[in-house]
């Protein structure tokens, strides 16, 4: 009987330390997770602080560049607006004086080839031109687009397609065209690149033209022909000498002429006559200006 007591008595003792020893783990454990939970979360916030900052100082370096980089291109369109109407005031008193004026201008291009060998020419003589581009030409050469804007020549829509067909179908299908090669400069050039400057495929001179020319007048572009030319598009293939003296011929008497010449590969002729054209224009006292 007494030692079924003591068994009794014995196995409630075990009960009662298992429990407490189950109650201190828990408790143990409970603050050991307390701790880990501390060490783990601190290190975590710490990261979370460093990374905003790092974020924050970021922004503040690309918001710093974009100010710099737009204050830049805001310069660059003052300075040029101001160089434009320089140029105007230039032209204006020119007239005014009887001074000679010759514009030189280039149809179809950019060229892989005869774009830039002229605009090493004009360079040489510190000459500015006008480039009446094509749109798909744009696209195609965009780099010597980019060129020939930067160093200080003016850029003139030729329409994207030169499909004449399409072109003079009805106006709309000119103005899309216009509209089309003003979007792949921009694309180039700068959304605030501009130019009012257009020349009709063929010339505006056919009175089918007509409504098409007053469309694009009420739009604010400014149509150019030609009252002089190289004869690099009258036909067969011209020789050096040719271009030359039909520059003589057509410049006769003039004193304001737009001189009609191309820069596609295929007119290699006039950029080898460009020089002697140029040194001739000088020798009758002509001064050079672009297209506004």
């Amino acid at each position: 009987m007494r030692r079924r007591k003591r068994t009794s008595k014995n196995k409630r003792k075990r009960i009662i330390m298992s429990l407490f020893l189950f109650i201190l783990g828990v408790v143990v454990i409970g603050a050991i997770s307390k701790e880990i939970g501390l060490l783990i979360t601190k290190p975590v916030e710490a990261i979370n602080k460093k990374y905003i900052s790092d974020i924050i100082r970021e922004e503040d370096i690309i918001r710093e560049k974009l100010n710099k980089e737009i204050k830049k291109e805001e310069i660059k369109r003052i300075d040029k607006e101001l160089a434009d109407y320089r140029a105007k005031i230039r032209a204006e008193e020119r007239r005014n004086n009887n001074q000679k004026i010759a514009y030189l201008t280039f149809d179809d291009g950019p060229s892989k080839k005869s774009t830039p060998a002229i605009l090493d020419i004009l360079s040489e003589y510190n000459i500015k031109a006008t480039f009446f581009v094509v749109g798909n030409m744009v696209d195609t050469y965009p780099d010597i687009v980019k060129r020939t804007y930067e160093e200080g020549h003016k850029i003139g829509n030729h329409s994207y397609s030169h499909n004449y067909k399409y072109l003079y179908q009805n106006p709309k299908n000119f103005m899309n065209d216009i509209y089309k090669t003003e979007k792949s400069l921009k694309n180039i050039l700068g959304k605030n690149f501009q130019t009012k400057a257009i020349r009709f495929p063929g010339g505006s001179f056919d009175r089918y033209k007509a409504s098409t020319r007053k469309v694009a007048a009420d739009a604010g572009y400014n149509s150019y022909d030609w009252n002089a030319l190289n004869g690099d598009a009258e036909g067969p293939k011209r020789t050096k000498s040719q271009l030359v003296n039909r520059v003589k011929e057509t410049t006769k008497n003039k004193n304001e002429v737009i001189i009609l010449m191309h820069d596609t590969d295929a007119k290699d002729t006039t950029v080898q006559s460009l020089k002697e054209v140029i040194d001739y224009l000088i020798s009758e006292g002509y001064e050079f200006d672009t297209l506004e």
